[in-house]
């Protein structure tokens, strides 16, 4: 994650909240299609 934030100019922990914010989404879009099914 610093190697990224480095790369992007960006501090270490806005990356790893953006992470957090995708693994979250990821999880929401994985259960609402199971409950879709």
């Amino acid at each position: 994650i610093a190697q990224i934030a480095d790369k992007l100019d960006l501090k270490k922990n806005v990356v790893r909240v953006w992470f957090c914010n995708q693994r979250q989404k990821n999880k929401r879009l994985r259960f609402a299609a199971g409950q879709s099914s």
